[in-house]
């Protein structure tokens, strides 16, 4: 199993950021069951002003996530912090600090939906939902880095599985769980979080490492 995405008139995201980067973000910052998702980019958001709006439909039990590619991209040119707390260096780095924010709004939905409190205050940027994930955009923001093929420490473009360090790392990694009858996907997505390692190509390496050996990995 893997989450449904469907992009919806995404041409200019698309000019940054490809489909398949799109879906490796959703792919390691949603923490959840496999769940569908529509990545729709707008020139008039729900939320006027607003870069991007996370809307969770409880009937099709879907994610939908509108995009508004000419907000982002004044924001970057006026120098203002993006998704977390932090500028982005790019258009590309800006669009999927924005995506991983409203990712984790999609996580808040399974956590918090029952508490209102955490979603309402007057003013915006002071409701717990916001500080939340603007901070989980700030703590993930080598993990976003890597899934866009950037080192994290320099920010110039790298092929993170193709190092013969990484991928010596990863086999350490696997071979930590190699003795285990059944293996969560998050554990997996944890212990290379730790490392530093956390994107989705990483991800698939070690687990087709461990299903080869017999080990079954359960999706969250």
């Amino acid at each position: 199993m893997a989450h449904s995405i469907k992009l919806v008139n995404t041409d200019k995201l698309e000019k940054h950021l490809s489909k398949q980067e799109i879906c490796d973000l959703v792919d390691v910052l949603y923490r959840w069951r496999d769940s569908a998702f529509v990545i729709l980019e707008t020139n008039t958001p729900h939320i006027k002003g607003s870069r991007g709006v996370h809307m969770y439909d409880p009937i099709t039990k879907a994610h939908t996530i509108q995009l508004c590619y000419e907000n982002i991209i004044k924001s970057l040119n006026r120098g203002h912090s993006i998704g977390g707390n932090k500028k982005a260096k790019d258009a590309k780095i800006a669009i999927a600090f924005v995506i991983a924010h409203e990712l984790q709004h999609a996580n808040q939905d399974e956590m918090h939906r029952p508490n209102e409190i955490f979603y309402t205050k007057k003013k915006y940027s002071k409701r717990a939902c916001e500080q939340e994930a603007r901070l989980f955009v700030d703590n993930n923001e080598n993990v976003i880095l890597n899934v866009l093929g950037y080192d994290s420490n320099v920010r110039e473009r790298s092929n993170v599985v193709d190092k013969v360090d990484t991928l010596n790392e990863l086999q350490t990694i696997a071979e930590c769980f190699i003795e285990c009858l059944e293996v969560d996907v998050k554990d997996i997505v944890e212990e290379l979080r730790s490392s530093g390692l956390n994107n989705s190509k990483n991800v698939t390496y070690v687990r087709k490492m461990l299903e080869e050996s017999g080990v079954i990995v359960k999706p969250v």
